[in-house]
């Protein structure tokens, strides 16, 4: 008799963690960006909102900090008394994040609203990540996957405040004025460069084509003028529009095939300038080898895109003109 051989296997994919953690401790904590709405528990959390309403006083972040202990000290085998809460707030325009409040697991409000102020030293401009994260408050004693150090995520859960998406997002980080000297050859007085993260494939979401650097010295305010700012709003449309010329002209000269995907930079570039202008994709094209005619174009369509006449138009020159 012939021994029947295994053909075939059962395989799964799913994450190795190095320490037991607990996915239920936080569920129930609810979330709320202003005070004459509801908590909300949706998980996962996110809201989307206009610039004005995440500018605006009555966007007031509270929490109602709700933990299931047990299921905390059961699921991480970390005794209460050794474990803290704290609250991370993310600016993902200038990449920083800050520690706003810390409690021990025994001893944390019911409740907890932020304060409008304090969030604004964090740039708004992309919205904000809430994030409330559980780890030990001291070293601990090593044992079988348990976390044992402090910093060690053994609970967490995030809340996400996002801006509608405009003609003026793409992604920035800040780079020290010694690297653009050391790698990039650049001038340190360098204010702001793109760098291109491909050469060709530019039908891809824009954080996987570019990323704009802009200089630490200048970035970290530029990065905190507010929309509500007329002046602010105006500079930050004239950045986008000289970001996007040079964008419009490194696309166009290299691409020859009609973009597909709704989500690429390439497809929501022509979408844009093809409403603007009237040109189709191959209209853009000729456009961008048309040398300073072309970057004249695009620069003027932009502007008009971004409506940064208009937002010139609404500054109010009184006490600042000379």
């Amino acid at each position: 008799m012939t021994e029947e051989k295994n053909t075939w296997r059962f395989s799964e994919s799913r994450p190795i963690r190095p320490f037991k953690i607990s996915e239920h401790a936080l569920v129930s904590t609810g979330f709320r960006t202003r005070d004459d709405i509801d908590f909300s528990t949706q998980n996962p959390w996110h809201l989307t909102v206009e610039p004005e309403e995440i500018e605006n006083e009555t966007f007031h972040p509270s929490f109602d900090l709700t933990v299931d202990r047990d299921s905390l000290s059961s699921e991480t085998g970390i005794g209460l008394c050794d474990l803290d809460l704290s609250l991370i707030v993310t600016s993902p325009a200038s990449h920083i994040s800050e520690c706003f409040e810390k409690w021990r697991i025994e001893d944390f409000p019911d409740q907890y609203s932020m304060n409008y102020q304090a969030l604004r030293n964090l740039s708004c401009r992309r919205g904000y990540r809430f994030s409330l994260i559980v780890s030990p408050n001291r070293p601990l004693d090593t044992a079988f996957r348990t976390a044992s150090s402090p910093g060690q995520v053994v609970a967490s859960r995030t809340f996400d405040v996002t801006i509608t998406e405009s003609g003026s997002g793409f992604p920035v980080e800040l780079a020290d004025p010694e690297s653009f000297v050391e790698h990039m050859g650049l001038p340190k007085e360098t204010v702001w460069v793109i760098q291109w993260l491909t050469e060709s494939d530019f039908d891809r979401p824009v954080e996987d084509v570019l990323c704009v650097y802009l200089n630490r010295e200048e970035g970290e305010k530029i990065l905190r003028l507010s929309n509500r700012d007329a002046v602010g709003n105006a500079f930050w449309r004239e950045i986008a529009t000289e970001v996007f010329v040079e964008i419009c002209l490194n696309l166009f000269k290299k691409e020859t095939d009609p973009p597909l995907d709704p989500d690429g930079l390439l497809y929501k570039m022509t979408h844009k300038l093809s409403t603007e202008s009237g040109l189709d994709f191959d209209g853009l094209i000729s456009k961008s080898e048309d040398g300073t005619k072309g970057a004249g174009f695009f620069r003027a369509h932009l502007q008009k895109g971004l409506e940064l006449g208009d937002r010139i138009k609404k500054i109010n020159l009184a006490g600042r003109a000379q």
